[in-house]
Parts: structure tokens; sequence; C-alpha cells
């Protein structure tokens, strides 16, 4: 709207016609550029209009604007009663722009909770609603709204209640999961509340078998911590039309689970473990690494050997996202060090490449691996760079990665092992004959190589000068 367009807005406020006056409120008080203060005196004028619709909507624009309050509140206040719905709505909708930028006032939008139009209802709901914690003396008249009202203010009361987020209205939230006015949003209220819920657990899990509250059924179990929640949460795991958003939300808020608790899911993956899809196995694994039990880690840690790619994937996924706070697991990852099948080494290694320094006890097992297996070196590499340092055996194996490439990368070919293997000898800064050699030669290549051999250098001085 152009300056001009605004300026023959403002005049019709001042028009015999109550009609246009009524235009001329309602589209200031949506308008995204609003008049300058030199329309003050127009627009205060309109705020005693002999309409009451004109004055409505004049005290939205002002309140909007965060200006005039207190002439705005008079003008409002015999308004909530008025006989016509559509001014108690516009008066409704002005007083909810009030509560922004002062000490909300609440009575009248409890009183407004009980009218016959149910439009104004759900405004005044809604404002409660916006007001949070400091709505908290509206619950029991909200909690009568979302039994007895119509539909539309059942959905705004339940919203109102989630946000308010009061133990009282938990029983009727729960009440109203069979409602099905309002039975979703019950459910959406119910999981966004950030309170224990455990007392309404049979509730939820009923409504786990409706389509409309199943998914926000199980965010809210999230915020249960019984044996019986996680009872019923596990054998959704093998439902594969059941999504794993959800799951993976309730038990991601549950609170610390108890060994009892963690020794029932620990049982039901291992007694199903053939049946889990990835994405059902990605919740568990993820639940196990988060508790830093030792028995549900070392159960992670086996799936690193799953026949399932998917199910191994989820695995190192799980672990490697927890990095360092995984040193539990690491006499599991030690054994499959030690073990035979190849696939199962090289995911763990790349969860210990995650881990830092925190790998440190598993450095013989890995140098040990590495030298039955060179295949292993590659993946290695950044692990002996955290952990071993000094370490004549590991310098020995990077050299072994690294020489090969030498005369391919003189040649202009590309080589990612010779600057892996640099990176790695850089923290292991053993300054024997074959690193120096190695070192050399490297110098003599390109500026990427030249400069990560002449840093391997300084780290072997920084560690033994006399190297």
């Amino acid at each position: 709207m152009t300056d001009e367009q605004l300026q023959k807005v403002v005049d019709r406020l001042s028009s015999g016609n109550v009609n246009k006056r009524r235009g001329a409120a309602q589209t200031l008080s949506k308008a995204q550029q609003p008049p300058t203060n030199t329309h003050d005196a127009t627009l205060l004028r309109a705020l005693s209009d002999d309409d009451p619709q004109v004055r409505t909507w004049i005290a939205l624009h002002l309140a909007g604007r965060n200006i005039h309050l207190e002439k705005v509140i008079a003008t409002l206040q015999p308004l909530y009663t008025h006989s016509n719905s559509k001014v108690r709505l516009t008066a409704l909708r002005a007083l909810r722009a009030v509560n922004r930028h002062r000490a909300p006032a609440l009575d009248e939008l409890v009183a407004a909770c009980t009218d016959s139009d149910w439009k104004v209802v759900c405004e005044a709901a809604s404002g409660l609603g916006d007001l949070g914690a400091q709505a908290g003396t509206a619950v029991p008249t909200l909690i009568d709204v979302l039994g007895t009202g119509q539909r539309a203010p059942k959905r705004k009361a339940a919203f109102a209640l989630s946000s308010i987020g009061d133990a009282r209205a938990i029983a009727a939230l729960a009440d109203a999961l069979v409602d099905t006015d309002c039975q979703r949003q019950a459910s959406v209220a119910l999981a966004g509340m950030q309170l224990p819920l455990d007392s309404i657990v049979t509730q939820l899990i009923a409504a786990l078998d409706v389509p409309a509250t199943h998914d926000n059924a199980f965010r809210a179990l999230g915020h249960t911590s019984s044996e019986q929640a996680v009872a019923t949460v596990l054998p959704w795991l093998r439902n594969p039309n059941c999504r794993t958003d959800p799951m993976g939300v309730a038990f991601a808020k549950m609170p610390a689970l108890s060994a009892k608790q963690l020794g029932l899911a620990l049982d039901y993956a291992q007694d199903h473990r053939s049946e889990l899809s990835m994405e059902h196995a990605q919740v568990l694994c993820d639940v196990f690494v988060r508790s830093l039990w030792p028995e549900a880690l070392t159960f992670v840690v086996g799936l690193l050997g799953a026949p399932s790619l998917g199910i191994t994937h989820a695995a190192s996924q799980s672990l490697s996202r927890n990095g360092d706070a995984c040193a539990p697991a690491l006499p599991a990852m030690t054994a499959v060090l030690r073990g035979s099948e190849s696939i199962p080494k090289i995911l763990v290694i790349r969860v210990l490449r995650s881990m830092g320094a925190a790998a440190m006890p598993v450095r013989n097992a890995l140098i040990e691996a590495v030298e039955q297996d060179p295949s292993l070196a590659y993946e290695a590499a950044p692990v002996l760079g955290h952990v071993a340092a000094g370490s004549e055996r590991a310098a020995t194996l990077l050299c072994a990665l690294a020489e090969p490439d030498l005369l391919a990368v003189a040649l202009g070919e590309p080589s990612r092992n010779l600057r892996q293997a640099l990176s790695a000898l850089a923290g292991v800064a053993v300054g024997s004959q074959r690193v120096l050699a190695l070192c050399e030669r490297a110098a003599t290549l390109d500026t990427t190589h030249r400069e990560l051999a002449a840093w391997v250098l300084v780290c072997i001085n920084n560690a033994d000068p006399r190297s």
C-alpha cells in the first residue's frame, strides 16, 4: 500500500458512511505498512467512534503497533460482552495483541471461554495458550471446554493446555484421546508436555492402535518410565508399517532407563535381531549406546558382524555418533579386532576414529590387526595417529601404506594413501630412518605432500629434539 493509498484509507475514518469507516478500520488492522504518527489524532478519534466494529478494528490496529495501550484497554472493556459476536471476537484479538506488550489480562479471556459463539471461545482459548504458564488459573475452565465444547474449541483448548503445561490437565487430555472430535490434538498436546505421564500409560498404550493418535502416543510415552511402556513399545519395532521417528522420540525422551528396562529391551533385541529392519535396529542401537550400559554396548558392537548390512550400518552409526562416550564398549571392540572377520574390524576402526584419544586402550589390538591384515591400514591410519604416539610398529605400518604411492604421486597420479599416512605419522612422531627417508622423498613432490612431510618432521622434532 502506497502512502497515497494509506492516506485515503485514514481519511475514510471520518466518513459519514459507517460501512466506509468499518472498511477503513478493518483495512488498517491488517495493513503491513502502518500509518505514521501524524495520523494518530484521526485514529484516536476513531477509537471513540459510534460504531463498535470500528472501535474494535482500530483498537486491534493500535494494539498491534503497541501504542496508546491504556486508551485501547479502556475502549475494549465494554466490548467483550457486546451483543454482536463479531465485535466480541475482534475485541479478544485486540486483547491478545495487548497481552504481548504488557502484563496479561486473564479474566476477560477466561470469561470468554463460556461465550455462546464457538469462534469467540476458540479465540479465548488461543489467547490463554499464548500466555503459557502464566495462564495457570485458566486450567479448570479450559478442561471444561475440552470436555463439553464443540469440535474447534476442544482442539484449541487441548493446545492451550499443552502450552500451559499444568499437571491438572493430564487426566483430561488422556480422556480426550478417545474423543474423535479432538483425539489427535489431545495426543499432540500430551506429546508436547514436559511432564511425567506415568499416570496415563494405559491410555497412551491404547492410543497406539488408533491411526490419528499413534505417532504422538509414542512420543508421549517418552515422558514415562515404566517397564510397561518399554514392553509396549518394543513389539512395534517388528511392524514394518510402523514409522521409526515416533519410536525413536519415545526412547530418546524417556528418563534414564533402569537396568530392568534395559534388560527387557536387550532380551527383546537378542530374541528378534533377525526380524529387525535397519530403521528399527537404529532405534534400539541408539537406546543402548545412550545408556552406556556395558552389556547393551557389547550387544551393539556384536551387531557389527550381523549378516544384514543395514543392521551393521545402524550399529556403526550409533556408536560413531556418541564418540568417546562409547569407552565402555572398548573391550568388546578389542575382541572384534582380534577376531577373523574383516568387515566388523573396519566398522570398529571407523567407530574408533570418532573416539579420538579415548581409543588408547585398543592401541595394541589395532596394531596387531593391521599387521595381520595390511588392507586395514588406510582405515586405521587416523586412529593410529591419535593413539600410537612413539610406536615404532605403528610407524612401520604407516610407512608400508605410504611407500607404494610415492612413485605414483611423482608421476602425477592421485593417491590418498600417502596423504593419509603422512597425516598419521605426524601424530605417531617416530624419527626412524624409514620415516625420515619417506619424508625426504615426499618433500620432492607437490606442495601438499611437501607441507605434510615438513609437518611430520616438526612433530618428530618436538617429540624428540635429538632425532
